[in-house]
């Protein structure tokens, strides 16, 4: 909604004098006012004669992805500026004393940086009960959790040594008999898995970013709903 947000606002805005660079005193230019006096680029007056279009960049452990583009769409600048007009009737209020900024509504919920966060301690996103009793119980499923983790690290290494102990009993990879249990080491097919990044930048190619994303949405199934626990060190 942000990137719709901003090309959406950069549209409508585009020749009026709402720009400006940072904290920079005088009064606010229009779009094209601005890239020329900044840099020196000249654009039309009227934001139909451009083709205005945006990115989203996502950076991970496994890669680098880009999607787009992402063109300007007249509903997501009405709920844009929907939305501007409550965080201004908040900013307002506040300044009034009307309202103190504790009362500001927050987002709920989790967030996987929130277990590094040193103000987690108080953070409104975890308001509700307080029940300390849960503690050992909590410390109780932690540890069961240590102790599944390092159980499957002693299967992985028991079955290494019984891989490297195949090789030199049985260098033709027949069956091996032990006393009540026999075994060998089976070659296996890679498994078989659809690229979705590949397939998605496919669509996006002959498609276009819009209807391949409308495309993908609906050949998509949806699970059935379930529940999860989530556990999150509160900072001391």
């Amino acid at each position: 909604m942000q990137l719709f947000g901003q090309i959406s606002l950069l549209q409508t805005l585009w020749n009026t004098p709402s720009f400006g660079v940072g904290n920079a005193s005088g009064p606010s230019m229009t779009f094209p006012e601005l890239a020329l006096q900044e840099k020196g680029v000249s654009f039309p007056a009227d934001s139909g004669s451009v083709t205005i279009e945006g990115f989203l960049l996502t950076v991970s452990m496994d890669g680098v992805k880009f999607t787009g583009p992402y063109t300007p769409n007249a509903i997501m600048a009405e709920m844009t500026f929907f939305l501007a007009g409550l965080v201004w009737n908040e900013m307002a209020e506040i300044r009034s004393g009307m309202k103190s900024a504790d009362a500001l509504p927050v987002a709920k919920g989790f967030h996987p940086l929130c277990d590094w966060c040193e103000f987690n301690a108080n953070c409104p996103r975890f308001e509700g009960v307080t029940a300390p009793q849960m503690e050992l119980e909590l410390e109780r499923l932690d540890f069961l959790k240590q102790e599944k983790s390092l159980a499957e690290n002693r299967v992985r290494q028991a079955e290494a040594i019984c891989k490297t102990l195949f090789s030199a009993v049985s260098p033709n990879g027949d069956w091996v008999s032990a006393k009540t249990r026999r075994f060998r080491v089976a070659s296996c097919g890679g498994k078989r898995t659809l690229d979705t990044d590949k397939l998605q930048s496919e669509l996006v190619r002959k498609l276009g970013t819009q209807e391949a994303e409308s495309l993908l949405s609906r050949v998509y199934r949806t699970g059935e709903p379930y529940e999860r626990l989530l556990v999150s060190p509160i900072s001391p």
